[in-house]
């Protein structure tokens, strides 16, 4: 996820100074396997910006908002980024794309009509009467034009143009970029990029014998009947050549005599059922029987893969003995039953071997360790090796491996015990990494009675690297089995059993204000809250630089229930999150002692307004402090606010007196007046993320800036004034924020916290 925050607070002391920068605002560029022009100019891209006018050229371009929707685009194709945030839109100049969204709401455009959908997914590509048409492959889609609006649902085509929209669709022909994006189906909005990828516009012949493939050639043109029992209720996840890497939930497999994995089906509902027919069962292994693993290579699969329009292009590859279809499954583990909180280690029980897509080495090794953190912040550390004879090492690690879980998964159905990591970066090195833009993803699904085993799959990619007509090249994929080897169980936190870090309702994706020698804010975070509306603790789940109670007193307190709540913290000694470690440490600093702490939280915003003004009234904060001594304590005297939605400005008055100085604040044109304010409403999280719900402003010493100070009622342009805020709840009801007022930069400052709701 981008952010808006490009330094953390340091680990050494709670008075680190805190930079703040713009947000970002682009989609990241998921997958490109070919040329892209950007406004003209060719070249590498790793984020495409609103306003800018993309041709892809060569392979598939893939566009991952925030919350992991997908947009991908045909070779060939020409668009226009108008839009990002929480409402993504699209121009498609020429071409076809196809959307797939996990909730954010996404539409295209083209000769005066629009595609949307939220949570769906959808093609298009550009139409002959100059507008659109496509087919809905997931969820459900409105099309939109001069003369009207039409929903369609999962499997039903549109043809629309400026001033007509029909119901009727006829598929290109299936060599074509548009015929192959528009027909690939998903349950739901999650599927792999590879299976995007498929045959990339070139058609797979069903006679694939496997020639120019190291290995031996498959066994090709037979039916081998299916044979077996069938269980139903199984997770499916696969990594594979051509295929890529993906996981199914929901499946029926279908178990041979000896063990041997001979079908999974994901009917009724869900068009996929994939026979290993020819292949050989190779390298099969498990973890207590709750997991399984195996390679199909050696033969050609049979029945279907993806969707009846596929046919058998993706269903009938063959593969030769270095080549491999990776699969693991199992029952999943009850999302009931997965541990609330604690960390895992799982030792490997066993692996198929790895193998390289065109097969120009013969069949690798596997070893390696998985470490798991449970809890609202799940997190997983991978120490994997894959060594390829002839070839190279590959090591595939995340920070702190996996003795310290650090990677958070990019998507989780624990409903179905699967979780996915990928974009973890890969040493330059071997035939699978020409380059430093090799990566790895993984696939896990948790299985057992609480999650003691898991199965994953691998697969490490350089898009850099050729790739032949069936999009094999030298990717690497594999399958392995573990079981837990230690489990220690969560606690109240690391300040030696009197912290209060991690005491009452835990609360996922709040807004929080901090200050101790500085301010500053962060975006969905987990908060940790007492009955009492004390707040015990924050914890950024993006990165580091976050702060429990510990054993720090409460001076004082306050909060509406469920929507904000804000404290001050007095003696005593804090705790601070270990990304390495996963857990609160006691901090130990000596300055800690007396230095007091505020924090003000908010609850995520929903229904944000997109106009009008509102006017928000203080309703309480924290009594503010000097930095240098909480004995120095002063006044909130009066604070006020409003937030122009359509301008989305925010203006904002504040005084605060101590030791006989009254310092204040004011945006330039103040409440009267919030368009001329230099204090916005920003989104944090970037692209795509949450809605724009935080502002931060300074005068940072000199006019002309966000905020205008004053000392004693006189301007003061060498004064040091910092404001970091949020606005939270329903409407955007509540704002918090905390601030800094100090004679100079390096001087000490006073710091509070204020609340706000919004005036009836």
């Amino acid at each position: 996820m981008t952010t808006s925050l490009d330094r953390l607070l340091a680990s050494t002391a709670m008075a680190a100074a805190l930079l703040l920068a713009a947000p970002a605002q682009a989609l990241p560029v998921l997958f490109t396997g070919g040329n892209v022009t950007v406004d003209g100019v060719a070249g590498a891209v790793g984020n495409i910006e609103a306003g800018q006018t993309v041709t892809v050229e060569g392979a598939l371009l893939q566009l991952q908002a925030a919350d992991g929707s997908i947009v991908t685009f045909a070779p060939g194709s020409t668009f226009r980024l108008t839009g990002e945030g929480d409402n993504i839109s699209f121009e498609l100049i020429s071409g076809s794309m196809r959307v797939a969204s996990n909730g954010t709401p996404i539409s295209v455009t083209r000769g005066g009509v629009t595609i949307s959908t939220s949570g769906g997914a959808f093609s298009a590509f550009e139409g002959e009467g100059g507008g659109l048409e496509g087919r809905v492959n997931g969820g459900t889609a409105t099309v939109t034009n001069g003369a009207g609006t039409r929903d369609f649902a999962k499997g039903e085509g549109y043809v629309a143009t400026e001033t007509s929209i029909a119901g009727t669709f006829t598929p290109p022909a299936t060599t074509t970029p548009q015929y192959l994006l528009a027909s690939f189906e998903s349950e739901g909005a999650d599927y792999s990029p590879a299976d995007d990828q498929g045959p990339g516009g070139a058609q797979i012949l069903d006679d694939v014998t496997g020639g120019g493939y190291g290995g031996t050639p498959p066994v090709t043109g037979v039916i081998v009947p299916l044979e077996g029992d069938e269980f139903p209720g199984y997770s499916v996840i696969y990594a594979a050549d051509s295929l890529g890497i993906d996981g199914r939930e929901g499946a029926s497999v279908t178990i041979g005599s000896g063990g041997e994995l001979n079908q999974y089906d994901l009917e009724p509902g869900y068009e996929e059922r994939l026979e290993r027919n020819s292949n050989q069962s190779l390298e099969r292994g498990n973890a207590n029987g709750n997991i399984f693993i195996e390679r199909w290579a050696g033969g050609e699969t049979n029945g279907n893969y993806y969707n009846v329009f596929n046919g058998d292009t993706l269903a009938t590859l063959g593969r030769t003995s270095h080549q491999g279809f990776h699969i693991a499954y199992g029952m999943p583990t009850p999302e009931a039953d997965l541990p609330v909180t604690g960390a895992a280690i799982y030792s490997l029980v066993a692996a198929t071997n790895p193998t390289m897509d065109n097969g120009r080495f013969a069949p690798g090794t596997f070893d390696g360790e998985l470490g798991i953190t449970f809890g609202p912040s799940f997190l997983v550390g991978i120490d994997f090796t894959v060594d390829m004879p002839g070839d190279h090492i590959y090591l595939i690690q995340t920070a702190g491996g996996a003795a310290a879980p650090s990677a958070a998964p990019s998507y989780t159905d624990f409903a179905n015990g699967i979780f996915r990591v990928h974009g973890i970066a890969m040493a330059e090195g071997g035939a699978a990494c020409p380059s430093s833009n090799c990566d790895a993803s993984i696939y896990g699904l948790l299985g057992g009675a609480a999650g003691e085993d898991v199965g994953i799959v691998y697969r490490i990619m350089d898009f850099t690297a050729d790739m032949d007509d069936f999009f094999r090249g030298t990717q690497i994929s594999g399958a392995a089995a573990f079981t837990q080897a230690s489990f220690t169980g969560g606690g109240g936190g690391g300040g030696g059993g009197s912290s209060q870090t991690e005491v009452g309702d835990v609360k996922t994706d709040w807004q929080v204000a901090f200050g101790g020698g500085s301010v500053d804010v962060r975006h969905e975070s987990e908060v940790y809250i007492d009955g009492d509306d004390t707040v015990n603790s924050w914890r950024w789940t993006a990165a580091s630089g976050s702060y429990g109670r510990g054993t720090k007193t409460v001076e004082d307190k306050g909060g509406v229930a469920d929507v904000i709540a804000w404290s001050r913290w007095g003696t005593g000694t804090p705790d601070l999150y270990n990304n390495v470690s996963g857990d609160w440490d006691d901090l130990g600093l000596a300055g800690s002692i007396a230095q007091h702490y505020h924090v003000i939280v908010g609850a995520p915003v929903t229904n944000l307004p997109v106009g009008g003004t509102a006017d928000y009234n203080l309703i309480g904060g924290t009594v503010p402090t000097m930095s240098d001594d909480a004995a120095q304590t002063g006044t909130l005297n009066a604070a006020a606010m409003r937030v122009d939605f359509a301008a989305l400005r925010v203006g904002l008055t504040l005084d605060v007196s101590q030791g006989g100085n009254d310092w204040s604040l004011e945006t330039p044109g103040g409440l009267a007046a919030t368009a001329a304010s230099g204090m916005s409403l920003v989104a944090q999280g970037g692209v795509g993320s949450v809605p724009p719900d935080f502002f931060y402003g300074n005068n940072n010493g000199a006019a002309g800036f966000a905020v205008e100070a004053s000392l004693n009622g006189n301007p003061c342009g060498a004064c040091r004034s910092d404001v970091r805020g949020f606005v939270a709840g329903d409407g955007a009801s509540h704002a918090g924020l905390t601030y800094r007022f100090a004679p100079g930069v390096a001087d000490p400052s006073l710091i509070g916290a204020a609340a706000f709701a919004k005036a009836p």
